[in-house]
């Protein structure tokens, strides 16, 4: 009787399944479900049916209670949902380019433009789940249900993409850009090709998104900097001799610059070297702005980092005008990201050595042969003091210090002055001597002998 009455409770609910086609319609929109498509199931009842026929030997005892499962049912109505034209509409955010002249060039600065959200419709899941399994348990598996509508809100919105895409660090360096009366005409041009460099190679990497664990390498953004590339020839420092004319000569702040700001956003993961000799213009401070210096030479010293922060970043770099002085411009780093709230990176450093340039036994000297001996010697090197530098970034939490994340050795050998000199003498032009008269004359009080 047991086996006979399953028969008959399975053979009753595989034909409710079979039956079922419930149609929801919205407006001209409409989503036709089967039994698969709502999640009915009726084994759990079934067993309770079993229990309750034994007990009572009673036909009327077979009664199925149809179960719904939420997942499956939500799942099939997210097809009516997108279906519906106005759904909601999540916030955006992309990047655009505001510009500005300096002295006729036009320079492009990005920045986040973000577009709000819109309220769209939605079918209210939860009463529309109440009247399928309403109408199924009434045996109505053939029917049409017209939902509720709700007001459905963006799941993102502009203040979520603020949070995601909020400045963490900044950092800006300047440098001269046009002459005055009182440089010589080799200084202006270098300050003309070394703005020419650090704008080129600013516009070919102006925003850069790094997903954690990604890198950067500068030398792979500029790609070869050559003459034939298109890069003026500038000074640039050569193996702690001084300087000498390279083409891309000047990048090196840019890539200075970006050091700066990325330790400040807590990227610790970097791959850097600094200049032999320091550079003066890491910060107004020369000697706080030692050891956070960063050179590049193509095919040989790279500026490259990995985004070790465990969240996106984004990397804005853009020329500006120096609001101090009309001869100089601003280079601009900007880091954003996932900010943490209280959290603050700082860069410090610590001076172990200085050595300063004035034995003047080291000193070195360049005979030029055109040169007066006597002439005053002409410095064609200038003299840069050693040093040994220990830098470190400092974590700080609610502006109390939680432990050093960063910490860097550089070594700036002492470069003494390089004098040239002369050693040419003049020589004397020749005379003339007088021929003697045929009769000498004689001087008066000057007797014969």
């Amino acid at each position: 009787l047991r086996s006979e009455a399953r028969q008959k409770l399975e053979s009753m609910a595989a034909q409710n399944k079979n039956a079922v086609a419930i149609t929801v319609e919205y407006e001209q929109y409409s989503l036709t479900l089967d039994a698969d498509g709502i999640g009915l199931d009726y084994s759990a009842s079934l067993e309770d049916a079993l229990l309750q026929a034994a007990q009572s030997d009673s036909a009327a005892a077979l009664h199925l209670k149809p179960s719904i499962d939420s997942a499956t049912l939500r799942q099939s109505l997210n097809a009516l949902n997108e279906q519906i034209p106005s759904h909601a509409v999540n916030a955006q955010a992309e990047v655009q380019y505001t510009s500005n002249k300096i002295d006729g060039v036009v320079y492009y600065q990005p920045y986040w433009d973000y577009t709000a959200g819109e309220n769209g419709a939605k079918i209210d899941a939860d009463a529309l789940e109440q009247q399928i399994f309403d109408a199924v348990n009434s045996g109505s598996f053939n029917t049409t249900l017209t939902p509720s509508v709700t007001v459905s809100e963006p799941e993102i919105t502009v203040d979520k993409l603020k949070a995601q895409y909020s400045l963490i660090a900044s950092y800006s360096t300047n440098y001269r850009f046009k002459g005055t009366s009182s440089m010589d005409a080799a200084a202006v041009e270098n300050a003309m090709a070394r703005d020419a460099n650090i704008s080129k190679a600013v516009a070919m990497m102006q925003v850069t998104e790094l997903k954690p664990g990604k890198s950067f390498s500068f030398n792979k953004a500029t790609g070869e900097r050559s003459e034939k590339k298109g890069w003026a020839l500038a000074n640039a420092v050569y193996q702690g001799q001084g300087y000498r004319k390279e083409p891309g000569g000047g990048v090196c702040q840019i890539s200075t610059t970006m050091f700066n700001a990325l330790l400040r956003a807590g990227v610790t993961d970097i791959s850097r070297r600094g200049h032999s000799i320091p550079s003066d213009y890491v910060t107004t401070d020369f000697e706080k702005g030692l050891g956070f210096d960063a050179t590049v030479d193509y095919g040989h010293i790279d500026f490259s980092f990995r985004n070790d922060t465990g969240s996106t970043i984004y990397m804005f770099v853009y020329i500006t005008k120096n609001k101090s002085s009309n001869r100089r411009k601003d280079i601009n780093v900007e880091i954003y990201g996932q900010k943490q709230d209280g959290v603050e990176y700082r860069c410090r450093n610590e001076i172990l050595e200085m050595t300063p340039a004035n034995d003047e036994s080291k000193y070195e000297y360049e005979v030029d042969k055109t040169m007066l001996a006597s002439a005053k010697p002409i410095q064609i090197r200038n003299a840069h003091n050693g040093y040994k530098v220990q830098t470190y970034v400092d974590k700080y939490v609610d502006g109390r210090l939680q432990k050093t994340v960063y910490s860097e050795l550089s070594v700036y050998g002492v470069i003494y002055p390089k004098f040239k000199i002369g050693s040419a003498v003049i020589t004397p032009a020749p005379t003339n001597t007088p021929k003697p008269t045929a009769t000498p004359v004689q001087s008066e009080g000057d007797g014969e002998p």
